[in-house]
């Protein structure tokens, strides 16, 4: 994806290095901001074209956009857990989960 230090984690690695919330798991904007998103500084809502993909084992994807879960605008509560099956993304405290994800991807919607 758009971040210029592409994060591979196991579910160990998850946990070792990150806070937990709520006995949860770890909020995705703190992976996010540790893999560094490539943006445009020029250009201030440049972040706001950017969205999520979750890829699950199964081939399945979910999107969400980045002003979904940017602080100062929608600022979802996305948690990415993780046990033994793999990792698990529950998005605004459960309502929507995706169990056994093997990527999170970083993209721009493409220009018009």
């Amino acid at each position: 994806g758009l971040v210029s230090h592409p994060l591979a984690l196991s579910v160990d690695d998850l946990y070792a290095n990150y806070e937990i919330v709520d006995g949860i798991g770890v909020p995705l904007w703190d992976l996010i901001q540790d893999a560094q998103p490539l943006t445009n500084a020029d250009n201030p809502i440049d972040d706001l074209s950017l969205y999520l993909v979750f890829t699950s084992r199964d081939g399945n994807q979910v999107v969400i956009g980045w002003i979904d879960i940017a602080p100062g605008f929608g600022n979802l509560p996305v948690l990415v857990a993780g046990d033994a099956l793999g990792f698990r993304v529950s998005f605004n405290a459960h309502a929507l989960t995706v169990d056994n994800v093997i990527d999170i991807s970083l993209r721009d919607v493409p220009p018009a």
